[in-house]
């Protein structure tokens, strides 16, 4: 007796895993994707499994992001670990719902374009993660490095461009909320502009 489920069609033949390569298109862009589906070896008859359809639907999914310029599900997942979460934790973090984070890193679903912004700024900017945390009652795992990307130059004299005017004195203190200022040191302050 085999392991294999038997065809749906014929009920004799069994199903064998099999996939493809596929061109897809989304907003104007062209790509490829895998396809998953199943073949009876009795009549050949082609079908697709609950799973293979949802490995189908999210491979689509994903490339949907990217087309549209989105964070990944593979992209979501990393970001969330590098900042030592769970799902419940970035979901109370950053919004969203109870199994959000769950289906962003799945590829279940796509990101709205304000989620997809503030996990980006997040990244970019890490002591926005830091404020985020602190305001949704969640300790991260590991404070300083937030810190120490929040001082590195690279992030402030890429965010001003040529534009300094202005600028200057608002570099001095980046006010985080009422309470909480943080201050570049004034060797990063100068480097910075």
């Amino acid at each position: 007796m085999s392991d294999l489920p038997v065809c749906p069609i014929c009920d004799e033949g069994h199903l064998h895993a099999r996939s493809e390569m596929i061109e897809v298109e989304h907003a104007g862009h062209a790509g490829q994707i895998e396809s998953l589906y199943s073949e009876c070896d009795e009549c050949g008859s082609e079908t697709a499994t609950a799973a293979q359809m949802r490995d189908n639907k999210r491979a689509m999914i994903a490339f949907k992001k990217q087309a549209d310029g989105l964070i990944t599900g593979a992209d979501v997942k990393a970001m969330r670990q590098s900042l030592g979460l769970n799902q419940d934790q970035a979901a109370r973090m950053f919004g969203g719902g109870p199994v959000a984070f769950s289906k962003y890193e799945n590829d279940d679903v796509v990101q709205s374009e304000p989620m997809n912004n503030l996990l980006k700024v997040s990244k970019r900017f890490p002591m926005v993660a830091a404020y985020l945390a602190r305001e949704a009652g969640v300790e991260l795992k590991d404070h300083s490095h937030l810190v120490a990307s929040f001082q590195s130059r690279s992030y402030v004299s890429s965010a001003l461009g040529s534009n300094l005017s202005g600028v200057r004195e608002s570099l001095r203190l980046v006010a985080v909320s009422n309470s909480d200022c943080f201050e570049l040191p004034d060797e990063e302050y100068q480097h910075a502009i």
